[in-house]
């Protein structure tokens, strides 16, 4: 989502005092790989929103596969903390279990 979109316009309108919308882009190619190494700097980037501005509520919307980005994220501890909510649009969640005998 880029800062001066539609949906970031509303969501600063819609939520009262000074709300920070930071885009994160990640190379968005379907792959494991790719969204794996894009929740690492994922992670890196909430990571320094944190030391930024550390009273704040962090929140999350991610897309379509943003939402794995967002979920390999989510594996590092300091993630989990920091985050005051997630939102996952169309999200097609990704989810193995080992495969019984």
């Amino acid at each position: 989502m880029r800062s001066e979109s539609r949906m970031a316009t509303t969501i600063r309108s819609a939520i009262p005092g000074n709300v920070l919308v930071t885009p994160f882009e990640w190379s968005g190619r379907n792959s494991h790989g790719a969204r794996l190494s894009g929740g690492v700097k994922l992670a890196q980037r909430l990571g320094q929103l944190r030391s930024s501005h550390p009273r704040a509520l962090l929140y999350v919307i991610a897309h379509s596969h943003g939402g794995n980005v967002l979920g390999y994220a989510l594996r590092e501890a300091s993630v989990r903390d920091s985050l005051g909510g997630i939102v996952c649009l169309g999200t097609p969640f990704i989810i193995s279990n080992p495969r019984l005998a």
